[in-house]
């Protein structure tokens, strides 16, 4: 027999709660200095040869 478990909540209901770690996780994304990471991993698909990524 199935059963379904009332406290769990869907995809959609979990996305839309707000969670102590996704605030902490964007007092990180503001320490960090994107634009310094992206300059050193520009030169990973600047490659001439092979296929585009």
């Amino acid at each position: 027999m199935s059963w379904k478990n009332l406290k769990q909540t869907t995809l959609v209901d979990a996305m839309f709660i707000e969670h102590d770690a996704l605030k902490e996780l964007d007092d990180v994304h503001e320490l960090i200095d994107w634009s310094r990471i992206e300059n050193l991993l520009a030169a990973l698909h600047a490659s001439t040869r092979g296929q585009k990524a």
